[in-house]
């Protein structure tokens, strides 16, 4: 709706399903964890926030990616949130504490040359595509 919310419905209904969370700015991307019992908006802001989607409630402070994320998806076990945002930055999130532990201290897995625009995650690998280029293992 462009008005920084994000709305659930019902698919049996086609009714809202609760109110609306209020996210912040712009939002850019959902994603669902693999049981449903958290979500993950991104705003056009870089923030990241973590929702109980049952109480609509935020669960956690904001993170902060800082750039405008594009695209986020969960790992298949849900301990890790993957964003991708405008400035071509990956980062793994460990939702809603924030970044994970990595080597060298940061949370950023790697930069590409481009804006971020898809993430698949599966149990075998990570997919990103960048304006039509596709990076992973």
């Amino acid at each position: 709706y462009g008005d920084g919310t994000v709305r659930l419905w019902n698919p049996a209904t086609g009714r809202p399903a609760g109110s609306p969370l209020h996210a912040g700015s712009s939002v850019n991307a959902v994603a669902f964890g693999p049981d449903g019992k958290l979500l993950a908006s991104a705003d056009a802001d870089g923030s990241i926030r973590a929702w109980n989607p049952g109480t609509g409630h935020p669960v956690g402070s904001p993170l902060h990616a800082g750039s405008s994320v594009n695209a986020m998806a969960f790992s298949p076990d849900g301990k890790l949130l993957i964003s991708g945002d405008a400035g071509g930055s990956i980062r793994a999130w460990n939702p809603p504490a924030g970044p994970p532990p990595s080597p060298g201290g940061g949370d950023r897995w790697f930069i590409i040359a481009a804006s971020v625009t898809a993430i698949v995650v599966s149990a075998l690998t990570v997919g990103i595509t960048a304006l039509g280029i596709r990076a992973g293992p």
